[in-house]
């Protein structure tokens, strides 16, 4: 059965200007120059093996193929919107070793045992807990014995640190302190901010989408049988986060997701 979730995810990932425009709509790592180099120095590492095949598991329109294509054997691409699927297909022509699956992170069941590395990059993140727990899961047993997964999950404490900043600014700008904690409480009642359990909209269609504390993930990746090899904040850059509205305060420490190293 469909969930409700899936359905708006479906309908969202679908959407043309989604699609054909993802760098517009959507804060990815791969277009941030800072963020993109450092997770391809880590994948450089990892991919040690021309005979791997990889799992490139709901990471949009293929910004990371053509790294990916000449250090392996095989690519599965898995993505829930058949439309992103063949955006990607149509802008990696030329990578011959590139098959492209629709299917769902919740039931990888025809892909179990069959990955040696497994790259899931902020697509994990349901409208539910319960969902995002069987992502994790899922994954682990698309693995092969002592594969690993490598996983960027969005960070709920990146929101509370911009909140942070946020509120000095308006201070800076006069605002009383009252005032300001208004106008920041205000604007997160419009992200559907949860701070509790990590759900928050970030973009329209009101799609609300879990993120993740840290103490959280090395929960549920335990859970899952994971046994994590580090987990360690991925930076964005402050002029990458001003381009998508989240702020601009280079003076400070930047924001940053989690990045995780797991294995099988």
């Amino acid at each position: 059965m469909i969930s409700e979730n899936q359905k708006k995810e479906g309908i969202y990932w679908n959407k043309k200007e989604n699609c054909e425009g993802y760098e517009e709509n959507n804060f990815s790592i791969f277009t941030d120059k800072m963020a993109r180099e450092y997770v391809f120095d880590l994948l450089d590492d990892i991919l040690c093996d021309l005979n791997y095949v990889i799992g490139d598991l709901g990471c949009g329109p293929g910004h990371i193929l053509p790294y990916l294509s000449p250090l392996c054997k095989k690519i599965i691409k898995i993505d829930y919107a058949r439309n992103m699927l063949k955006e990607a297909q149509e802008r990696n022509p030329e990578l011959t070793n590139i098959v492209y699956e629709w299917d769902d992170l919740r039931d990888l069941g025809r892909w179990y045992n069959k990955f040696d590395v497994a790259i899931a990059t902020n697509s994990i993140l349901p409208h539910s807990i319960v969902e995002a727990d069987q992502m994790v899961k899922e994954i682990f047993k698309s693995l092969k014995k002592n594969g690993t997964f490598v996983a960027v999950m969005p960070s709920i404490e990146t929101s509370n640190w911009l909140a942070r900043l946020q509120f000095d600014s308006y201070i800076k700008e006069g605002f009383s302190e009252a005032a300001a904690i208004k106008k920041i409480h205000l604007e997160f009642q419009k992200k559907a901010f949860d701070g509790v359990l990590g759900f928050m909209r970030d973009g329209p269609y009101n799609m609300v989408q879990k993120y993740f504390y840290q103490d959280e993930l090395r929960y549920i990746f335990k859970k899952a049988g994971f046994e994590i090899q580090s987990l360690e904040k991925l930076c964005y850059s402050w002029d990458h986060c001003r381009k998508y509205d989240f702020g601009y305060f280079p003076e400070e420490e930047n924001i940053y997701d989690w990045l995780i190293i797991a294995k099988k």
